[in-house]
């Protein structure tokens, strides 16, 4: 059940409804598109679109229409019509024509031919959204009342529920190459040029990465990154716990830990249970050329990986911290 506060139950019921069907595509007089519920306030359609009254089976509705959204008929006689636009002289002609073939399209599945007159002065209070199934691009928007909306949910109980494949969820990863404490002063501080010290020496003679592919809640494989591949080595163990720290002696001095990442992928869940030793990853991203400095998932700096005699480090370039005097 979708809970909104300024839903009646009849309106939360049928949203819920709908949310488990849609979106869904079809075909709208002639053109291919996806139908998607929106929740909170319908948004404004553009002003270029045409917004006509709609009464169906006794029910009240609003439609607004891109100009994109053109007649079959009409595209088949004058193919150019979708590049250069239609001229101002058949812009009625054509919209009649397109609401000919919308009413006959909504009709055998409505049970009852749909009627025009003019718009409602003020939006009505939930919409569905149309979008061209090939592009996504916008060109249409569906108004309903409550009476509408819960008559609209009744009509699409036998569309099917969507299922999602657990498998097939992406799951966002970070290539960790070290975790480091730092006080909220010593973070306040910061700023371009400063080199933050690193625990671990990611960089190796030949220039390649170690770093750690992993998400929060699974201890992720240790992989070695040569600019745009990485080659998974083994699974991880506690190669990066957080580091401890003395007790903090004010809030200021309380220890922050730091994420220092090359980069950030998507793997989807079944991908990841496949993943094994000596595979090969192509991160899509140069993964050595930029190091990004997180705290609780924000980035909050940026630097450049440096060596320092035997140390490795991290050059900030841009501090992404608000300055507070």
């Amino acid at each position: 059940m979708i809970e909104l506060p300024s839903c009646s139950a009849i309106a939360a019921r049928a949203l819920s409804d709908l949310a488990q069907r849609l979106p869904v595509g079809f075909e709208l007089a002639g053109h291919p598109v996806v139908a998607s519920l929106c929740l909170g306030a319908p948004p404004a359609p553009p002003a270029d679109w045409r917004r006509v009254g709609l009464v169906v089976a006794t029910q009240q509705a609003a439609v607004s229409l891109a100009p994109t959204l053109l007649p079959p008929a009409a595209t088949a006689h004058w193919p150019e019509i979708e590049t250069v636009g239609v001229p101002g002289a058949l812009r009625d002609i054509l919209r009649g024509l397109l609401l000919d073939d919308i009413a006959a399209t909504v009709a055998p599945l409505a049970g009852d031919h749909p009627r025009w007159q003019p718009a409602p002065d003020k939006p009505l209070p939930h919409a569905i959204a149309l979008a061209n199934a090939r592009t996504l691009a916008p060109v249409g928007l569906l108004e309903l009342d409550e009476r509408a909306l819960a008559w609209l949910a009744a009509r699409c109980t036998d569309l099917p529920r969507h299922t999602v494949d657990i498998d097939g969820v992406t799951m966002p990863l970070d290539l960790i190459i070290d975790r480091v404490v730092i006080s909220r002063t010593e973070l306040a501080a910061l700023g371009p040029r400063d080199v933050v010290l690193l625990d671990r020496t990611p960089v190796d003679a030949d220039g390649g990465v170690t770093a750690v592919l992993c998400m929060p809640g699974f201890p992720g494989f240790r992989v070695r990154i040569d600019g745009g591949r990485a080659t998974l080595d083994s699974p991880v163990d506690a190669a990066m716990d957080t580091p401890t720290s003395p007790p903090a002696a004010s809030i200021d001095e309380v220890p922050l830990v730091i994420d220092c990442d090359v980069g950030r992928i998507g793997l989807t869940i079944g991908r990841l249970r496949e993943l094994s030793a000596g595979q090969v990853l192509d991160l899509g991203l140069d993964a050595t050329q930029r190091v990004s400095l997180r705290l609780n998932g924000q980035v909050i700096a940026t630097g450049e990986l440096v060596r320092i005699a035997e140390r490795t480090g991290v050059r900030i370039t841009d501090v992404l911290l608000s300055r507070t005097t």
